[in-house]
């Protein structure tokens, strides 16, 4: 690879801005577009892409002049589309490490953003990782420009030193989620429960969740399911010069998108309420068959039963106070993820079940049935979901029938 002559192209300001799409499918618009400097080749013209620009920059003590040349380059171009004027935000790519040198509150930014008549309100700064700079001033940089009305933007969230200790100094009102975490998502169930518990995550603390590096329709759907806010990715566009953007710009593949995901989650929906029926009327054939029976002859009716429906990993019975009375009847090959720690392994009779949530809550609200959301089981190891119901035994005694079902095939609307 060529040595880069970053001097020269800061000089001659060989720097040409592209700009991507960043798409809300609930809104079916545009939301804004991130500027991405690319560097020009003036011997061959081609772009250089901006991670060697950057580092060069870096290694010849010219970040600060260079990471300047490219926010003034990124908002000119995007001033000059008139976008700002479609109530699009432009996000642009800020380098803590250059906070060593510059004097925090100087308005360089805010003067460069008003000299091209826009206002803070249509820009977000997006805050890469780079290693370097000092924590308190990032924090001081980041409060003072969120005061003036910019959107502050944690970029590559769960990749490098991007984790919940930069949620907690920045306070950021957008996160996007790495495109590593993104990618194949819709395959991964790990990715998944990560991606899902960001978006849940956000949502409670006040911020919008974006999607970045979305490449295929699959991973698309699977995020917007999960609760992502926002995309961002080949899929809608890549990076593009700003006199490409128009008016129709990306609507087919936005349109395309929702109509897709629609279809998705009406078929869910109609899935979920199968399986939620199928379910019901398991349990309310076990219960029946419980409701014969004396508290002595719970255990073998439990093993008996337990073999007859391939979606149950355990059954159990507990008293009204939630205390086990029963064996923790285990379908064979359930506990099989983890099976020789002894972390998990199935309850004992005798446990104590009265803070688990599936007796908790279907007590306190006087509920007929109650489901639980997916999680690790210390019965077998797996996730699961569990399903409590109240029943009176042959003898009027009153207990609760609880059922593990496997989560893969357990989704209730709720």
């Amino acid at each position: 690879m060529d040595q880069l002559n970053i001097r020269n192209i800061i000089q001659e300001q060989q720097i040409r801005t592209q700009l991507q799409p960043i798409i809300s499918i609930k809104e079916k618009r545009i939301v804004g577009f991130e500027a991405l400097c690319r560097g020009m080749d003036s011997r061959t013209g081609e772009l250089i892409p901006p991670l060697r620009l950057f580092a060069s920059a870096r290694q010849e003590g010219m970040g600060l002049i260079f990471d300047r040349l490219c926010r003034r380059e990124a908002i000119r171009s995007f001033a000059a589309t008139g976008l700002q004027e479609k109530r699009h935000i432009l996000f642009v790519n800020f380098d803590p490490s250059i906070l060593r040198e510059v004097i925090i509150g100087n308005g360089w930014m805010e003067r460069l953003v008003r000299s091209h008549g826009l206002s803070p309100s249509s820009m977000a700064i997006e805050i890469v990782e780079s290693g370097g700079g000092a924590q308190s001033d990032l924090k001081k940089f980041v409060d003072l420009y969120r005061e003036k009305g910019f959107l502050i933007v944690l970029d590559d969230f769960g990749a490098q030193h991007s984790n919940l200790d930069r949620i907690l100094l920045l306070r950021p009102d957008i996160i996007k989620i790495d495109r590593h975490l993104i990618f194949n998502v819709s395959e991964d169930f790990y990715k998944q429960s990560i991606v899902g518990s960001i978006a849940e995550l956000t949502s409670k603390i006040g911020s919008i969740v974006l999607a970045e590096g979305v490449e295929s329709l699959a991973d698309i759907i699977k995020c917007y399911e999960l609760g992502v806010d926002l995309f961002q990715g080949f899929h809608f566009s890549r990076p593009v010069p700003p006199d490409r953007i128009d008016d129709g710009f990306c609507q087919e593949s936005i349109r395309t998108v929702s109509r897709a995901i629609y279809t998705h989650l009406n078929h869910q929906v109609i899935s979920r309420q199968q399986r939620q029926q199928r379910h019901e009327q398991i349990a309310a054939a076990i219960r029946a068959g419980l409701a014969a029976l004396s508290a002595f002859d719970f255990d073998a009716f439990l093993r008996t039963h337990l073999l007859r429906y391939k979606e149950i990993q355990c059954i159990y019975v507990l008293d009204e106070n939630g205390i086990q009375i029963s064996d923790t009847a285990c379908k064979p090959g359930a506990i099989c993820r983890r099976p020789r720690h002894m972390l998990f392994r199935p309850a004992a009779r005798g446990t104590d079940h009265s803070l688990k949530d599936y007796f908790f809550y279907l007590q306190i609200l006087n509920l007929n049935s109650f489901f639980t959301d997916p999680y690790t089981s210390f019965a077998t190891g797996n996730i699961c979901q569990t399903m409590s119901t109240p029943f009176s035994s042959r003898d009027h005694e009153p207990f609760i029938l609880c059922i593990d079902f496997d989560s893969r095939a357990t989704c209730p609307i709720r």
